[in-house]
């Protein structure tokens, strides 16, 4: 019994540390996602031109 539940404490840890090494993981991938975004200029549209637009104008 006691080497059970030694082993299921072992295991235990062995799953919290591998959950914080995942939390960590995302939580970097996060910040340079959140970094690259920041470095890449925002697009601004420009305003439509006035009147009809394409080849289908009125006749």
């Amino acid at each position: 019994m006691t080497n059970e539940l030694r082993k299921a404490a072992e295991n235990r840890t062995r799953a919290i540390a591998a959950a914080r090494k995942a939390a960590e993981q995302i939580a970097t991938e996060r910040e340079e996602r959140l970094a690259r975004e920041r470095a890449t200029p925002t697009v601004t549209a420009e305003p439509l031109p006035e009147g009809p637009i394409g080849s289908g104008e009125a006749t």
